[in-house]
């Protein structure tokens, strides 16, 4: 249960994450 709720919580940060490291990159 609590695994499950982390992993949605991961999954909701990595897109911003994912974008700002784009970002970063360029």
């Amino acid at each position: 249960m609590f695994q499950n709720g982390l992993k949605q919580d991961m999954s909701r940060c990595a897109f911003p994450i994912a974008i700002a490291s784009n970002v970063n990159q360029r």
